[in-house]
């Protein structure tokens, strides 16, 4: 099961959990509100997506420049969400975000994000798959 972690105003979480399930309902929302518990749940979980709104009054952003510091999530896709244009540059250029949203939120623009995200990562994870049974075919034929 795929694990997003999502750290978004009350107010459009309801929204953006709404998206991910109609674009694919076998996914674990992580939904995290502080710096601490998103730090926790990436310690505790393999998150395959972060969805993260930046603004000027939480962590987000540290915490968004932090796991791509992580050797684990420095190619993970980051969603960025925000309504300062000044944040979402800095946030595209240091985080090297997969896409960023600026407010008012386009939720059907989300969901054409996620869709292409999933089978992003759908691919990657067969190609995984596919490469560790070469890696252990060819350590059967050494």
């Amino acid at each position: 099961m795929k694990k997003i972690l999502i750290w978004v105003s009350d107010e459009s979480l309801k929204k953006v959990s709404m998206v991910v399930n109609e674009v694919n309902s076998d996914i674990c929302i992580l939904s995290v509100k502080t710096q601490k518990e998103a730090n926790s749940v990436i310690i505790n979980n393999d998150v395959d997506l972060f969805i993260i709104e930046i603004n000027s009054n939480n962590d987000s952003f540290e915490f968004a420049k932090d796991v791509r510091k992580q050797r684990a999530y420095r190619f993970i896709p980051v969603v960025i969400m925000a309504d300062n244009e000044k944040l979402i540059f800095q946030a595209y250029e240091i985080v090297r975000c997969y896409a960023f949203m600026r407010k008012p939120y386009d939720m059907e623009g989300l969901k054409e994000i996620l869709k292409k995200l999933f089978v992003d990562i759908v691919i990657i994870a067969v190609g995984m798959i596919l490469y560790y049974v070469g890696l252990n075919i060819i350590i059967a034929i050494l």
